[in-house]
């Protein structure tokens, strides 16, 4: 195959290094509007550099999205119009409604998209939906979520994230989803900048508590902040009137047990989100991989990642009117008259 990786940057580089190893890919086009960056990285993977419009025309097979998200709709737009399978970094696009139309586009024509929502393929958490999802627990009552990156942002990044809801969170948002295999049907946001002042700019910040209601019965709720000084903590818990489990909480979640029991292992803690899930980086670019040449499904379509976003524009609204927020489902932008 030949696979164009539209993007150069970290997460370019991430992706860069599974499509080397994949023997599958035959040859690796890099693209960036930075062409030296390019060929740094093409350099490194045996690649070829190019530009984007440069990547597009020797035809890949399959395109591997891992740019600034203003740039994600119309690269998706461009892969759908030509007829070409494409892998794209969350979010499908920077707003809903670019969203709506390019979800519209790609099922009118049957395209293959997927979103990079890459903890569906975390261990764990197929375990955890696995179990939900069988009646193992029991009634689930109570989902309980926390996202605490390592290092905070800086002020280049953060001014055009899109915020915490749609750029940090909106990773949790998916992973409530998936693996309780139902919807928010509400959401309640409260937040506070205690370190970084300058995302008051931005009407963003960096500490934020969310509860939630599921339309399958469970209420939850979730944690996340910008930073935490000793690593990457992402856990969540689904508590049932069977039995309890978790996934993230193990001898790398970067916690201090005050409990003498302790955890078994002394290993050192996840350092970012690539530490944490660098398995899952790399399966769900080999599912898409799989996908793309032999026909199979994405494994989070435009309507999956659609879907996610409106549970963070939704975030967002609670937390400037704080109140409570029903959450639009996208079935119900995209399945009316």
């Amino acid at each position: 195959m030949r696979v164009a990786l539209i993007g150069a940057g970290s997460i370019g580089g991430l992706h860069a290094q599974s499509l080397s190893a994949d023997l599958r890919v035959d040859e690796l086009l890099i693209a960036d509007l930075d062409l030296p960056h390019a060929r740094e990285l093409a350099d490194t993977h045996d690649a070829i550099a190019l530009d984007p419009d440069g990547a597009f025309d020797q035809g890949p097979d399959a395109v591997v999205i891992a740019v600034a998200t203003p740039a994600h709709g119309p690269l998706v737009r461009r892969c759908i119009e030509a007829g070409v399978p494409c892998f794209c970094e969350k979010p499908l696009a920077a707003g809903v409604g670019e969203s709506v139309e390019l979800t519209r586009l790609a099922e009118r024509n049957d395209s293959l998209v997927q979103v990079g929502f890459m903890r569906r393929f975390d261990p764990a958490l197929l375990q955890l939906r696995e179990l939900i999802g069988s009646g193992a627990l029991g009634r689930v009552d109570t989902v309980r979520v926390a996202s605490h990156d390592h290092e905070p942002p800086s002020e280049q990044y953060a001014a055009g994230s899109g915020g915490i809801f749609r750029d940090q969170l909106i990773h949790d948002f998916d992973m409530i989803r998936w693996v309780t295999q139902s919807e928010v049907a509400w959401i309640f946001a409260a937040g506070a900048i205690r370190a970084l002042s300058f995302l008051e700019r931005y009407g963003d910040v960096d500490t934020t508590v969310l509860a939630f209601g599921l339309s399958s019965g469970p209420l939850g709720v979730l944690t996340g902040t910008r930073e935490d000084g000793r690593g990457e903590d992402v856990r969540i818990e689904a508590i049932g009137s069977a039995d309890s489990a978790s996934a993230g909480l193990n001898a790398r979640t970067p916690l201090r047990l005050c409990d003498p029991l302790g955890v078994a292992a002394d290993l050192p803690p996840y350092m970012d989100a690539r530490d944490r899930f660098a398995d899952a980086y790399a399966a769900e670019l080999s599912h898409f991989i799989t996908a793309a040449r032999d026909g199979g499904d994405s494994a989070c379509t435009p309507r999956d990642a659609l879907g996610t976003l409106l549970v963070a524009a939704a975030a967002e609204q609670s937390l400037a009117q704080r109140v409570p927020v029903p959450v639009t489902h996208a079935a119900d932008l995209l399945d009316t008259a």
